[in-house]
């Protein structure tokens, strides 16, 4: 049997760098820890913008996460708080936006 929903909810996305640090590993294992009550995902990305130089590029990791909790703002404003100050960042930058996603289930 297979079921399937639609459901609404909020997709957001962190972005951080970690271009200076040496450990990843390390950077992932803090964001797993901060514990988000509804799970994510953690992808690399390679960021790049307009320096007050010229271009800069620095290794970053995107945190996706879908969620309808109506906390989960805090809950990002208090990693990014952490974030910054444990791994010395100037900025943390999050996305909200809205989907609407479908799930299908499949009885084993």
């Amino acid at each position: 049997m297979i079921s399937e929903a639609r459901m609404n909810s909020i997709e957001y996305k962190i972005y951080v760098g970690v271009g200076r640090l040496t450990d990843t590993d390390e950077v992932r294992q803090f964001i797993v820890d901060t514990q988000f009550t509804d799970g994510l995902t953690i992808t690399e990305a390679d960021g790049v913008w307009l320096g007050p130089d010229d271009m800069e590029e620095e290794d970053s990791l995107v945190i996706t996460i879908l969620s309808d909790d109506i906390t989960m703002t805090s809950q990002i404003r208090n990693f990014a708080d952490a974030y910054a100050a444990e791994y010395y960042q100037m900025q943390v930058i999050w996305s909200e936006t809205p989907v609407t996603f479908t799930s299908r289930e499949y009885e084993r």
